[in-house]
């Protein structure tokens, strides 16, 4: 649940800030495989 609301705020983020964000969310994507 708590992931999730993560995931949606990350994304409203990202349509603020855009590629910075984006970078932000491959790093962390690589750091959890």
């Amino acid at each position: 649940m708590v992931q999730h609301r993560i995931k949606q705020q990350s994304k409203d983020q990202k349509l603020h800030n855009g590629s910075n964000m984006r970078k932000d969310f491959e790093r962390i994507d690589m750091a959890k495989r």
